[in-house]
C-alpha cells in the first residue's frame, strides 16, 4: 500500500514510517481546523462552527478515544469486533486515531 496522503487514508498505514507520516497529517489537519474555527469566530456569525475535529483540546480528544474504544469495541454487543483493535498494529492504531478525531 501507499503512504497515507490525508487523514482519511488511515487504511494505508502499515509500518512505523507510515504511522509517523499519518501523525503529521493528523497534526496538520488539527491545526487547520483550529485556524478555521478561529476565523469563523472572528467573522461574528451566529452559526455554530462545525469543523472536522469534534474537539480542540488534547484532553478531550484522548478522552473521546477511550470512550470510543469502550462503547464501540469493548461493551457487549459493540458495533466493532475486538479484532478491529486487538492485536494492535500500526494500521489499527491509525484507525483508532481517525475514529477519535470525529467521535462525539
Amino acid at each position: 500500500m501507499a503512504t497515507p496522503q490525508s487523514v482519511t487514508d488511515y487504511d494505508a498505514v502499515e509500518t512505523l514510517e507510515d504511522f509517523a507520516v499519518y501523525l503529521k497529517l493528523l497534526a496538520d489537519d488539527f491545526d487547520q481546523d483550529v485556524a478555521r474555527a478561529a476565523e469563523h469566530a472572528a467573522s461574528g456569525t451566529n452559526v455554530p462552527f462545525e469543523g472536522e475535529w469534534a474537539y480542540h483540546k488534547l484532553s478531550d480528544f484522548l478522552g473521546q478515544w477511550g470512550h470510543w474504544l469502550h462503547s464501540a469495541v469493548l461493551q457487549p454487543g459493540a458495533r466493532w469486533p475486538r479484532e478491529t483493535v486487538d492485536p494492535l498494529d500500526w494500521n489499527k492504531l491509525a484507525g483508532q486515531l481517525f475514529a477519535a478525531r470525529i467521535y462525539e
